[in-house]
């Protein structure tokens, strides 16, 4: 997909993924909105959201959420909210409003749980072990459904121990 001057947003932009990606795609000519907790967006906020997608993005990338497994057990409606219903939600909002968006949807190797197997394939069975893991797992079957019921045109991608240069610890 080549994205040089097109309209992009990001959720979770300002975050260790989301900040990175933007810093990205500005060199490559990309026009980006960060929709991101820290500048006042939030991802469970339906108008706000509503507001952003109607300006027919023409890629939006999901990184928003609320990460880690311990965290996540610790406060599981919570992280359900965010990872799997404002997934949702975005998603029923690029159907209806933006329905030539594409959506980007990061993901977590949690939603496999424990390894049967090595090394660890998109047919692994999803079997995760935490609240996190599974309100990921959730998110993806949901992106998924919207493919196959609405054509949305969703990309997935699963991340497992992300770091680099300027990671908070």
């Amino acid at each position: 997909m080549n994205l040089k001057r097109k309209k992009v947003m990001v959720t979770g932009g300002s975050g260790f993924i989301g900040s990175h990606l933007i810093k990205k795609l500005l060199e490559l000519q990309v026009k980006v909105d960060n929709f991101d907790l820290s500048l006042g967006f939030d991802i469970q906020n339906s108008k706000q959201l509503k507001m952003y997608i109607k300006k027919e993005y023409d890629a939006v990338f999901h990184l928003a959420g609320f990460s880690g497994s311990v965290i996540s057990n610790k406060d599981q409606v919570k992280s359900f909210r965010i990872n799997s219903l404002a997934t949702v939600n975005l998603c029923e909002l690029i159907c209806k409003y933006s329905p030539r968006t594409k959506l980007v949807l990061s993901s977590s190797r949690l939603e496999y749980g424990n390894p049967q197997y090595l090394p660890v394939d998109e047919n692994h069975p999803t079997i995760p072990t935490s609240a996190y893991g599974l309100s990921k797992l959730i998110a993806t079957q949901m992106a998924q459904n919207y493919h196959k019921r609405d054509n949305l045109d969703v990309t997935i991608f699963r991340t497992s121990n992300v770091y680099g240069p300027h990671q908070s610890s």
